[in-house]
């Protein structure tokens, strides 16, 4: 914000959003005012004097600590405190009211608790379907190995590959099982004789 708006005799006493030591903002962020909560502190300006910005980082219990900053100083920001401590933010940090904020910040939890909330409900849609489709996987590939067996008898080299996906059609999810079965050059001539034999005893 500008220093003038800080200043602003209609302004006197209000209470301030203001990055807070710890927080951090882009320059887009704080001129647009789409700062989270988790990065501002509310504190109230001391004065209207403007104080030597170097001293921004260090909090203390008395305003008598800080000095006004020279005229012609530009290094400069304005004596603050949340209650208990005083410390100097410069006028880029100030985001706007706190009051103002508090109403962004409720519109865009609100909206971040819905998107949670979305998100926790595809979730549990995802993970019934993830159990059934590895239910599925485990019952087929069982079904492959024991229908080879009944074929082949117990000596066989086969390996089976399933994949399990899950795939989104708007809201609804859908399993799919992917793979393929292979089957050595011999194994494979051995089933093609069983089922050979086997056409020929249905005829």
């Amino acid at each position: 914000m500008k220093a003038y708006d800080i200043n602003h005799k209609d302004n006197a006493g209000i209470e301030w959003a203001v990055i807070s030591r710890n927080g951090w903002a882009s320059k887009e962020q704080k001129s647009s005012g789409r700062v989270d909560r988790r990065h501002c502190v509310k504190v109230t300006v001391v004065d209207t004097k403007k104080y030597n910005k170097t001293h921004h980082v260090q909090t203390v219990n008395s305003p008598a600590f800080f000095v006004e900053a020279p005229k012609g100083e530009r290094s400069t920001g304005f004596l603050v405190t949340d209650g208990s401590a005083f410390w100097v933010v410069a006028s880029s940090n100030f985001i706007d009211s706190w009051a103002r904020m508090e109403g962004f910040w409720a519109i865009a939890e609100g909206q971040e608790a819905e998107r949670q909330a979305q998100r926790e409900r595809r979730a549990g849609k995802e993970a019934k379907v993830t159990a059934t489709l590895y239910a599925d996987k485990e019952a087929l590939t069982d079904s492959i190995r024991k229908s080879t067996e009944s074929l082949l008898g117990s000596t066989y080299s086969l390996k089976v590959y399933i994949s399990p996906q899950i795939m989104w059609v708007d809201d609804t999810p859908t399993g799919v099982l992917n793979g393929e079965v292979t089957l050595s050059v011999g194994d494979y001539q051995r089933l093609l004789e069983k089922l050979y034999e086997a056409r020929e005893a249905n005829n």
